[in-house]
């Protein structure tokens, strides 16, 4: 009979307790937490968005550059990416379950929106439909809770299309002076020396005021 020796005590092998391995959870597998898939999703949805939405952000760039009163909109993508890699540590743990059939028709609609703009140089359209498409690609590919936590972020991609200007007038001086904190916080992250003085940002060699 096999023995083994503990402290002077000789233990029949019978009597000894089994040791057995333990496998890993399967659920631990498939639990559909961030993984490397999601990654490359998420690289592919970019590369996706950015290839449909240049000409967008090509009459965007013009009107940013030629409205004194719009030229606010070249920090709104910024910042917009600035929000999300704040909550980042939080995104990447939410469970992924895609809803392609909640998602399908915002994103069929943005497509058209895009198109549409794109064709007819229609700004305010093409503007939006990139945001509702980010917003649909988020739901289709990702799940609700995915977009519950990125709406702020793309909601205030807003403020960078210029025909909320009119409906947003009255809310303009709050968030002037948010846009300006938050694009001096961002600055600061990058090591860009900047001074802000309520809606005025102050760099090294130029001053950009916030409209938005």
């Amino acid at each position: 009979m096999d023995r083994s020796t503990i402290q002077g005590h000789v233990i029949p092998s019978s009597v000894r307790p089994s040791v057995h391995p333990i496998a890993p959870s399967d659920s631990a597998s498939v639990d559909g937490r961030f993984r490397i898939g999601t990654e490359l999703k998420l690289g592919a949805v970019g590369v996706l968005v950015g290839l449909l939405t240049i000409p967008a952000f090509e009459s965007l760039w013009t009107v940013w550059s030629t409205r004194d009163d719009a030229s606010h909109g070249f920090i709104i993508p910024l910042i917009t990416l600035y929000l999300i890699r704040r909550i980042w540590p939080e995104l990447r743990q939410l469970p992924v379950r895609p809803a392609p059939g909640l998602g399908f028709l915002p994103v069929l609609g943005s497509l058209a929106g895009l198109l549409i703009g794109n064709t007819g140089s229609i700004v305010t359209l093409s503007g939006v439909s990139f945001i509702t498409l980010s917003a649909g690609l988020a739901l289709m590919l990702f799940g609700a809770s995915w977009l519950r936590m990125l709406l702020f972020p793309l909601a205030y991609l807003l403020f960078m299309v210029p025909v909320f200007d009119s409906l947003l007038e009255p809310l303009q001086p709050y968030f002037q002076l948010l846009t300006a904190t938050m694009a001096q916080t961002l600055l600061t992250q990058f090591g860009v020396p900047s001074y802000q003085a309520g809606t005025l940002l102050y760099l090294p060699t130029v001053f950009l005021y916030c409209y938005c």
